[in-house]
């Protein structure tokens, strides 16, 4: 698919509210994952010249991440350790020549869940309250539903508004997420409120860590999960814009993986948005450098940015994307209905196992197939 310049603006800044709330999910702040998108477009336009894209860390990923992390002890450390260990992985499994058939059900299922625990965990969020990284650190405590911020609460749903709005426009320039957030922003600042901001998780950003490599087996372990889906999520973005250069592109994101490791940031994977001449990449870099630059060196201004309005936003593209995974599976046989919610309710209740699940089913099928072609 063919999209201009401005399309591809658009493209960036769809992605700024998603990227922004992952970036509090994993506890390092949205400038941890916008640093990582600059890294990992800069790296991915210098070593391939063949098709330009859009970078940025999928929810998906982004939730594994903090699953995994919150597993290992939490702390950054562990963070960049893992995501340097997936990346030595990545380089390795590039060399390797893989031909295997994917379970599209199993996937739909186990990245349903994931949606699903993300929409769970920006409520607390949405109304006033500290972020949490897993479902099993939301249930603990005080309750969700006790302190509301009203306030918080108010500009979440005044955010709601305005995307609804924007998005009766049917714009290719305007980004209806994006701007919704900028708008109940301004009628923040204009009120002077005092509410949780995007500024929160800056104190635990560092350009350079030292990374906790104490824990070996299980970072063993969650290293080589962890390099797997984001191998298998490049090839599902590659062969949605019809290119095959998969050996290519897994060295280039082994070597981002690193980067972003030593650097403190969080890696992005491909989002197939644009396929024009290699100039929109410029663009794309350009903008993202704008978010690094304004989330880095003015964290002031993210101060201004209402955290509600972000996790709002996240709420509502995350029950469209659950509507369209809905109807996509209606369809299916009984089987695969129960191989659906069977993953789905599995990543639900932990993403890590969900994962595991899915790359047992594509095991036992690769196994079924060729079982097959000998007999």
């Amino acid at each position: 698919m063919i999209r201009s310049r401005k399309e591809n603006s658009k493209g960036v800044l769809d992605y700024f509210v998603i990227s922004a709330f992952l970036g509090i999910i994993t506890g390092y702040g949205a400038h941890t994952v916008f640093l990582g998108a600059f890294i990992t477009s800069v790296l991915f336009l210098l070593f391939s010249f063949k098709k330009p894209y859009i970078y940025f860390l999928t929810p998906v990923l982004g939730c594994l991440i903090a699953d995994m992390n919150s597993t290992l002890g939490g702390k950054s450390e562990t963070l960049f350790a893992l995501i340097f260990v997936s990346s030595i992985f990545i380089l390795i499994f590039s060399f390797v020549n893989f031909k295997f058939k994917d379970n599209k059900t199993s996937i739909k299922g186990f990245c349903l869940g994931s949606y699903i625990s993300l929409i769970i965990l920006s409520v607390p969020l949405i109304i006033g309250k500290k972020t949490f990284s897993t479902l099993s650190l939301l249930f603990m405590g005080n309750g969700l539903f006790s302190d509301i911020n009203e306030g918080a609460f108010v500009f979440a749903l005044l955010t709601v508004g305005f995307y609804y709005y924007l998005n009766k426009i049917k714009s290719k320039v305007i980004s209806p997420s994006f701007f919704a957030v900028i708008l109940s922003s301004a009628v923040a600042v204009i009120y002077k409120t005092n509410l949780p901001s995007l500024k929160e998780g800056y104190e635990n950003f560092q350009y350079i860590v030292n990374a906790d490599f104490g824990n070996f087996h299980k970072l063993l372990f969650f290293g080589i999960l962890l390099s797997a889906a984001f191998i298998y999520t490049n090839r599902v973005n590659l062969k949605l814009a019809s290119d095959k250069s998969y050996k290519k592109n897994n060295i280039i994101q082994g070597i981002s993986n690193m980067v972003c490791s030593m650097t403190g940031s969080i890696p992005s994977v491909i989002i197939p948005s644009c396929d024009n001449k290699n100039k929109e990449s410029y663009i794309t870099i350009f903008q993202i450098l704008f978010f690094v630059i304004l989330f880095t060196l003015y964290p002031q201004l993210t101060d201004k940015i209402p955290l509600s309005t972000v996790a709002a936003m996240f709420f509502v593209k995350g029950l469209e994307y659950i509507k369209t995974s809905f109807n996509s599976i209606i369809k299916k046989n009984r089987s695969q209905k129960a191989i659906f919610i069977t993953c789905l309710l599995t990543s639900l209740y932990n993403i890590t196992l969900g994962l595991i699940l899915c790359l047992v089913i594509v095991l036992i099928l690769n196994i079924r197939k060729l079982s097959h072609e000998k007999n």
